[in-house]
């Protein structure tokens, strides 16, 4: 039986770029990644703090590999739900990035 992909994580770095990035979600941090925690993600050869924004199906036709998360900082989301949508509201009328907002 064919095992079924992991979730991924759409991942807000602290980095000007327009999309947040995704992350496969690992089996065994797959309960403290949820919106609002805060992780530790591969970018090149070095590791960053994020932001989840919030998780998704893998996709059926993935274009390419995604990397896995490496940590969570804490088992609590360090922001709230309320929170990541203020973020995305001042992303979008202020017309940055949510790694700026």
């Amino acid at each position: 039986m064919k095992k079924k992909p992991a979730d991924i994580a759409r991942v807000v770095l602290p980095i000007p770029v327009d999309e947040p990035f995704s992350y496969l979600i690992p089996e065994e941090l797959a309960e403290w990644v949820q919106p609002g925690a805060q992780v530790i993600v591969p970018v090149g050869e070095r590791y960053s703090g994020g932001i989840v924004l919030r998780r998704e199906a893998y996709p059926a036709a993935a274009e390419f590999e995604l990397k896995a998360i490496h940590d969570v900082v804490s088992p609590e989301p360090y922001v709230g739900e309320d929170l990541l949508a203020l973020l995305e509201w001042i992303a979008s009328y202020y017309i940055c990035n949510l790694g700026e907002a």
